[in-house]
């Protein structure tokens, strides 16, 4: 897994966006294409051997088939998984992204603290109470980078006053 990781200050540098998600080669629509060829690659060899009188090559095919599309769903299902982190002035926004399901949490700017979990590698940002934990979706290289960045840039933040 690869990081896509965009460090963006906006033009008023008081905002910073992260985009942490996974290395995926193939789009949803692009695997839909594959598996579709492939079923039909499958079924047409299937009908053929059928029609020699080889009559239990089809029902293997249908079997095949629907394997393989599960596998194929759950792959694309989980494709766009990732997480966007927005640091402004007003706070920390995560928006994890997992499935069809989308969470935002969102932490207070005020005592915001960052640091590297050490058994798990995740990036944990602390805001008074809550905790959250970011960077699933990423390799330990992609976690390290957002770290270091993410804290230049609440360092950055504290040094122009934003606290």
């Amino acid at each position: 897994m690869k990081s896509e990781a965009s460090l963006g200050p906006d033009d008023a540098r008081d905002a910073w966006v992260w985009v942490l998600k996974k290395n995926c080669s193939l789009s949803p629509r692009q695997l839909m294409w594959i598996f579709g060829t492939l079923a039909a690659v499958s079924v047409a060899v299937a009908v053929f051997w059928t029609a020699q009188g080889m009559w239990m090559v089809l029902p293997f095919a249908v079997v095949e088939c629907g394997a393989l599309g599960l596998a194929f769903f759950c792959y694309a299902r989980h494709s766009t998984d990732g997480e966007r982190v927005l640091l402004s002035g007003s706070g920390l926004e995560v928006e994890r992204s997992v499935g069809q399901r989308v969470q935002t949490t969102r932490l207070s700017r005020f005592g915001l603290t960052v640091r590297l979990e050490e058994g798990s590698g995740l990036v944990m940002c602390r805001g008074g109470r809550e905790e959250l934990r970011v960077g699933r979706f990423v390799d330990a290289e992609g976690r390290l980078k957002f770290y270091q960045e993410f804290r230049d840039a609440l360092r950055l933040m504290s040094k122009r006053g934003f606290q």
